[in-house]
Parts: C-alpha cells; sequence; structure tokens
C-alpha cells in the first residue's frame, strides 16, 4: 500500500509524439477526464476510461511499478462502500480537530473532531478521517487514509455472506470509474479478503525519506524527488517491497 503525496511534481505522459505535462500529480486523472480543458492530449486517452488510464501510466512511470488496474473513487463512493460494509473500526491514534472541514460543496466550513481510541466510523463520519487536513499535513492524511483502507480490507475479511461482498462491488460498480469488469472486481473482493493484515505492508513518500518541499511564493508548495531523479524514488520502493514485513 503505497501513498504518494498529491504535490509531487512529475511529467505527465499526456501529449501527442511523447510530450508530457509537468504538473502536480494529482492532475493526471483530470487531464484524462476534462477534454475541454486539455484538448490535444494523445488518443489513448480520450476513451471513456482516459482519466484513469494516464494516472494509471504517470504513477508507473513514478514508480517504475507497472499498474495494470485501477480504481477511481469519489466521495460518494467511498461513503456508500463503508455503508456496504455496515461501517468499519478504527484505532485512532491520536486526536483530530479540525474546525475548517469543506461543509459539502460551498466555501463554507463545519467543525469535525475525533478523539483517540477505537471507534466505529459510518461512511460519512469515514469521510471527514480522510479528508481533513487543514490542521495537519497531507502527509498525515495519507497515513489516516492508509488506516481507514486497512480497516475496510479487514472489513472485507470478515465478510462471510455472498450478498454483502455483491453490496459492496455493486457500491463500486455504481458509484465509481475503473478499467475493471464487474467479474473482476468480485474477483478482487474475493482476493482482498484473503489477505491477512500482517501481509500487507504501508509505505508513504514524503520528505522524510525521498522526497524533498519547496516553498511556492503563494504559501503552497511543491515536492521532488532529492535526487532530482525518480531513480532514488523506484530503488527505495523497490528495496521496501521486497522486504519482508514488519512483526506487529
Amino acid at each position: 500500500m503505497i501513498s504518494i503525496p498529491r504535490d509531487l511534481v512529475v511529467s505527465i505522459p499526456a501529449l501527442p509524439d511523447n510530450g508530457t505535462i509537468p504538473a502536480r500529480i494529482n492532475l493526471a486523472y483530470a487531464i484524462g477526464v476534462d477534454k475541454q480543458s486539455f484538448p490535444n492530449v494523445r488518443d489513448s486517452w480520450r476513451t471513456p476510461t482516459g482519466g484513469g488510464d494516464l494516472a494509471a501510466a504517470t504513477v508507473a512511470e513514478v514508480t517504475g511499478l507497472p499498474i495494470d488496474y485501477w480504481v477511481a473513487v469519489d466521495f460518494m463512493a467511498f461513503r456508500q462502500v463503508v455503508d456496504a460494509l455496515g461501517g468499519i473500526d478504527v484505532t485512532i491514534p491520536e486526536p483530530l480537530d479540525d474546525p475548517y472541514f469543506p461543509a459539502g460543496e460551498t466555501a463554507a466550513y463545519t467543525h469535525v473532531h475525533f478523539d483517540a481510541g477505537r471507534q466505529h466510523l459510518n461512511g460519512e463520519r469515514a469521510l471527514e478521517y480522510a479528508r481533513s487536513r487543514q490542521t495537519t499535513s497531507d502527509f498525515d492524511r495519507s497515513r489516516r487514509q492508509r488506516l481507514l483502507l486497512l480497516a475496510i480490507q479487514q472489513r472485507i475479511h470478515g465478510l462471510a455472506s455472498v450478498p454483502q461482498l455483491v453490496g459492496l462491488v455493486s457500491a463500486l460498480r455504481d458509484n465509481a470509474r475503473t478499467n475493471l469488469r464487474p467479474v473482476e472486481l468480485r474477483e478482487l473482493a474475493h482476493l482482498l479478503a484473503g489477505i491477512p493484515q500482517d501481509g500487507i505492508r504501508q509505505i508513504g513518500l514524503d520528505d522524510s525519506n525521498v522526497l524533498i518541499k519547496h516553498s511556492l511564493p503563494d504559501g503552497t508548495y511543491v515536492l521532488s524527488p532529492r535526487d532530482g531523479s525518480f531513480a532514488a524514488l523506484q530503488r527505495y520502493l523497490s528495496l521496501a517491497i521486497g522486504s519482508p514485513p514488519a512483526s506487529g
């Protein structure tokens, strides 16, 4: 399970004749989806799955890892997946308090708070925990998102009935974009259900290992590889993936 920060600047292979667009990596999906703003993309990204295909190709080039399948999950899909599982159980390591959480699709804010400890979260609360970042950092948010994904996987692991698995696949099929066919989604759900928790390794790419932060005049920042290329990042991932999971 690898977290790639959205502020990592990469060369997105979006244009014909091997042309690229230097931008934050989270723009890759939008370039493949927004044909009006990006009319000159390669023909291979003009398909109905162009956004995910371009994002997958970009991630593959950055990490040196092949990306065969992808799922793009929006807020509604995330909520419905968690609710289809009957909620998830999460041990929150430290309190989270965010008075600047977005209130719907407006410019207003709402206050969200999570106490530390074991909690059962429904889809809406899980989404709040996954999205909050104004009072922490994007790296912290990535760690919270991995915690939630592990909780979702653990819940799938505990499913005993086929109808629950069907409900999970239906939530994804109706509210997510993917290059997986329905039969492959079902196979993926069964595969996830069989993976033990101690068989999952978490890897976060951030400014504590292979990336460096560059502040911008507007108060934001971008990230780039410490060595100026992605060779060291790819070696770091290769070593991390090849080593056995840490016990506990």
